[in-house]
């Protein structure tokens, strides 16, 4: 895989940005009763698992590229690089968040924000609203505290691993769900405790761009099948069908 910039990934963020602003513009509509005279997009994420999607395509690129050029990844390098890149402006993006907004936070979340793990202050539900968004720099630095090493160490098991990560994610909290209803802990906090963490934890849309990020990278017979140029246009079509019937699966949302 070439290291120069993929600019169709600029164009799909623009359109993920889009999807998101457009939706908060609806939340906003709706808190102030402001009549709705036409919904411009009622789906934000849709384009949050774009976002993540795509990120995991990128990082997933990126580390099997090292591996190829390098003969091997550095796992430090690579924390490194992700620290100078994310840690700055999230702590800055909170000190302003606390200071504009006036927030006062409970312990629980000042502690969980500041180490990287805003989306489980969420799931706990222990007052995480400093700034809410920042959930997904949380799943985001999960992600990369065992992708480089999965990379490194599985090697031909890599592209297993991705489907197992993307079947698991989307199935196991089906499965938990349907036992534990069946037991002493289904009027507890444990059922809403699976939702969340399984609707926020997006793992298997990383793993996703992980997986196309893999094909393209071996140029897996798999891409002749997605580039014909008849059944590409299927591919495409689908999920404007499905998105225009409301169809959504669960964990596959935020």
């Amino acid at each position: 895989m070439s290291k120069s910039h993929i600019y169709g990934l600029d164009s799909l963020r623009a359109i993920a940005a889009l999807i998101v602003v457009l939706s908060h513009i609806e939340l906003v509509k709706e808190s102030n009763k402001i009549t709705n005279c036409f919904s411009l997009m009622p789906s934000g994420h849709t384009g949050v698992i774009l976002f993540f999607v795509i990120s995991g395509f990128l990082i997933t690129s990126l580390l099997l590229q090292e591996q190829i050029v390098n003969k091997s990844i550095s796992i430090k390098k690579f924390y490194l690089r992700r620290i100078l890149r994310i840690w700055p402006l999230y702590y800055l993006v909170l000190f302003i968040s606390v200071i504009l907004f006036n927030y006062k936070p409970e312990v629980n979340t000042v502690v969980l924000c500041l180490t990287i793990l805003p989306n489980i202050a969420h799931v706990l539900n222990c007052g995480w609203a400093v700034n809410p968004p920042v959930w997904s720099i949380g799943v985001e630095e999960q992600f990369y505290l065992i992708w480089p090493s999965l990379i490194k160490f599985a090697k031909s098991k890599i592209l297993l691993i991705l489907i197992l990560i993307v079947i698991g994610y989307t199935i196991l909290p089906h499965i938990l769900l349907f036992i534990i209803k069946r037991t002493n802990f289904a009027n507890s906090n444990v059922p809403n405790f699976i939702n969340l963490f399984f609707a926020s934890a997006k793992f298997n849309c990383m793993a996703l761009g992980g997986i196309l990020a893999y094909l393209i990278h071996y140029n897996s017979k798999v891409l002749i099948v997605i580039r014909n140029k008849y059944l590409s246009k299927i591919f495409i079509l689908i999920p404007f069908i499905l998105w225009g019937f409301n169809f959504e699966f669960y964990y596959f949302t935020d």
